[in-house]
C-alpha cells in the first residue's frame, strides 16, 4: 500500500491506496466489476467515484463536495495498476483470522481434472460474481509436507463452497492471472478442436451422411477460427478502467459533478 495526500474540507489528508493489483482483494476487484457490468450506459464519472470508494475507501460524496481534482493522481495511479498484466501465480499465501498463514497452490496438473472440476471452473470463471468459485477449483491448499519444495500436492477437490469464502480475500492479481491462464487454455482447446474437424472433412474417413452433419455443424467455422486466433487474451476478461483527465482543470474550485447524491450512492 502507498499513500497519497488530498485535499478534503480544506485539510490534507493522507489516503490509503493500492500499490499494484496485489493489493486489492478479489472481493473488492468483484465488487467494482460487478458495479462495471450492471451499469453498462454509466459514465466514467460514476465509475471513477466507486473506485475511489471501494479501492481506496474514500467517501463517495466526499469526492462531490470537494475539489475532484485532487483526486486525479489516484485515479492516475488506479488506471496504471488496472491496466497490469497478470502472470499466472502458482503460489501464494494467505493468513487466515486466526493469523495461520495457509499456502494454495494453482491445480499442478489440469489435464488430470476431474469432470466435475472442469465443468465447475468453466461455469465459474467468466462470471464476476462467482469468480471466487472459479478460484475454489484451480487453487487449493497444498499438503504442508511440500511447503518449501518446487512440486506439490493440494487438497482434493470436494466442491467450490470449501475455500471459496476465503478467497475472497485472495490477490486480485492472482485470480485475474489464473483466469487469463485458463481463458487462454479453453481457446487453444477451441481453435485445436476447430483445426481437428477441418481436417477430418478433408479425410475419406467419414462417411457421406457423417460429412454432411459436420459441414452443416461448421457453418463460419474459418471465420471463428480467424476471430479466435486474433482476439486479445484478456479482451473479454477485463475491459478498460474508465478514467478520464477531463476534469483536471478544477483546481481551485469545487468540481461541479453533474451526478446527484442517490446517483453517486447507488451500487
Amino acid at each position: 500500500m502507498i499513500y497519497f495526500s488530498v485535499n478534503v474540507m480544506e485539510r490534507d489528508k493522507n489516503v490509503r491506496i493500492p500499490s499494484s493489483m496485489s493489493d486489492i482483494p478479489l472481493r473488492d476487484y468483484m465488487k467494482y466489476m460487478g458495479i462495471v457490468e450492471a451499469n453498462p450506459d454509466a459514465d466514467d464519472m460514476f465509475l471513477n467515484i466507486k473506485a475511489l470508494e471501494i479501492f481506496c475507501n474514500i467517501d463517495p460524496l466526499a469526492v462531490v463536495k470537494e475539489r475532484y481534482a485532487d483526486y486525479d493522481r489516484i485515479l492516475q495511479h488506479l488506471a496504471d495498476i488496472m491496466s497490469e498484466e497478470t502472470d499466472l501465480t502458482r503460489r501464494f499465501t494467505m493468513a487466515g483470522s486466526d493469523g495461520v498463514e495457509v499456502e494454495f497452490g494453482f491445480c499442478p496438473n489440469l489435464q488430470n481434472m476431474q469432470l466435475g472440476e472442469y465443468i465447475d471452473v468453466d461455469s465459474y470463471i467468466n462470471d464476476i460474481q462467482a469468480m471466487h468459485k472459479a478460484m475454489a477449483v484451480l487453487f487449493r491448499p497444498i499438503h504442508p509436507s511440500f511447503y518449501g519444495k518446487t512440486a506439490y500436492r493440494i487438497a482434493d477437490y470436494e466442491g467450490t463452497e470449501k475455500y471459496s469464502e476465503i478467497l475472497l480475500d485472495m490477490p486480485a492479481s492472482v485470480a485475474i492471472g489464473a483466469q487469463v491462464f485458463f481463458s487462454r487454455l479453453g481457446r487453444k482447446l477451441s481453435i485445436h478442436m476447430m483445426d481437428y474437424s477441418l481436417k477430418l472433412l478433408k479425410t475419406e474417413e467419414l462417411s457421406v451422411e457423417q460429412r454432411m452433419h459436420l459441414q452443416n455443424n461448421m457453418g463460419g467455422i474459418n471465420n471463428s477460427i480467424s476471430l479466435l486466433r486474433e482476439m486479445p487474451y484478456e479482451s473479454k476478461i477485463r475491459p478498460p478502467f474508465l478514467y478520464t483527465r477531463r476534469f483536471c482543470g478544477y483546481n481551485s474550485k469545487k468540481s461541479e459533478l453533474h451526478l446527484s447524491e442517490s446517483e453517486i450512492m447507488k451500487k
